[in-house]
């Protein structure tokens, strides 16, 4: 988080400038201080550290407000919530914009893993890429990390994983770009090459193999330990990993 140097209060606003930088924060003092009067409230000050807007003279006590809480972040101007948990039982299917937007392309829903992924992988891989989520028409749909989604389907449990909302109303365009991202800008930021499955192959013997992972994740290995199934999943030659 930005330090700031200094505040100044013009006409109901509060402008934060960082010294040094062309930086300024502008926010309006009212949605700050409710019913905000300098008499009764004194003028804000910056904490020390420059973090927080504190009211010293203030006849009611009022708490330093960290500036962090009062600035969007970029994830929030862009409509998307905080990460939170949400059960795969919440989640009413895979959103329809997200299908007309297959269908309109020719491409074809990520489908369920060869391997089995339970509750502990999952929690864990939607923490680190969590689902993105739409109210739509009373109902929750997926629209990110279908591959993760369609997963917890699959287990046929009522697994507990992460997400984000997308709370903006004007969202197909937007749906639009997602589908883009997961069904074709990921596949090329992977860097999937024709030595990829020997190489994840060897990752699991090497590593899972060897390390304090959990149950589950040494489930998934000895699932997918198969040389044969490993390469029927990748569609490659078992004598090439």
């Amino acid at each position: 988080m930005d330090r700031f140097s200094e505040i100044k209060v013009i006409g109901g606003y509060i402008h934060l400038l960082k010294k040094d930088s062309c930086l300024r924060v502008t926010l309006p003092i009212s949605e700050i201080v409710s019913g905000y009067d300098v008499v009764e409230h004194g003028e804000p000050v910056l904490s020390k550290d420059g973090l927080c807007i504190e009211f010293p003279d203030s006849s009611c006590t009022i708490l330093p407000l960290p500036i962090s809480e009062l600035i969007p972040s970029s994830a929030t101007k862009l409509g998307l919530s905080d990460i939170q948990q949400i059960s795969s039982a919440d989640i009413a299917g895979v959103h329809p914009v997200y299908l007309e937007m297959l269908e309109e392309t020719g491409l074809e829903l990520i489908g369920r893993s060869a391997v089995e992924i339970r509750e502990e992988a999952l929690n864990l891989a939607t923490l680190v890429q969590p689902l993105l989520l739409h109210r739509y028409k009373g109902k929750i749909y997926c629209f990110g990390n279908i591959a993760a989604y369609n997963a917890a389907v699959s287990s046929g449990l009522d697994i507990e994983l992460w997400g984000r909302f997308y709370t903006k109303k004007s969202a197909k365009s937007f749906f639009r770009s997602l589908v883009i991202t997961e069904v074709y800008t990921q596949q090329l930021l992977s860097q999937a090459t024709s030595k990829t499955p020997k190489a994840l192959y060897q990752f699991q013997g090497r590593v899972l193999e060897h390390q304090s992972f959990g149950e589950e994740f040494k489930r998934i290995h000895t699932a997918s330990n198969s040389k044969a199934k490993f390469a029927r999943y990748f569609g490659v030659d078992a004598r090439s990993l």
